[in-house]
């Protein structure tokens, strides 16, 4: 009976890690819930077009889409676009 008030505290420690983890989980999905999956079903015709980006913007633009396993930025900004 001497390691009752441990084995106590050992469960709710647990039990508090469990719920931490879920909300981190959570926060992650979050993050990324804007930037949408690889696997697009639906292909359309595409159609070039000109505009302008600051360097740092287009930097960040490359590294999220290789990140993201995309082909090109231009898909990954596409992806991105149409489920807003």
């Amino acid at each position: 009976m001497g390691f009752d008030p441990k084995n106590k505290q050992i469960q709710e420690t647990l039990k508090e890690g469990s719920k931490k983890a879920e909300q981190l989980k959570k926060d992650k999905n979050s993050q990324f819930s804007v930037i949408p999956p690889i696997n697009s079903v639906k292909i359309e015709n595409t159609k070039n077009y000109t505009f302008s980006l600051k360097p740092s913007v287009r930097k960040k633009l490359k590294e999220v889409a290789s990140m993201r396993n995309y082909r090109s930025d231009s898909k990954f900004l596409s992806d991105l676009i149409e489920n807003l």
